[in-house]
């Protein structure tokens, strides 16, 4: 994805408001803090790789 593009995805972008079961907003606080990112970022990517394969690729501690 060329960087205009990310641009224009971001623009374009409406904030949608997510309720994660308790036991997901846990699993999403520990892989924040582990890989230093924000929950926000942490979602974002959390939705783009998948949970498992970001805590497997930025938080192998957590992964196992």
């Amino acid at each position: 994805m060329s960087k205009a593009d990310s641009d224009e995805r971001r623009s374009t972008a409406v904030p949608v408001p997510l309720r994660l079961t308790a036991d997901l907003a846990v699993l999403v606080n520990e892989t924040a803090v582990a890989v230093k990112l924000s929950k926000q970022d942490t979602m974002r990517l959390a939705l783009e790789r998948g949970l498992a394969v970001l805590r497997q690729q930025l938080a192998p501690d957590l992964a196992a």
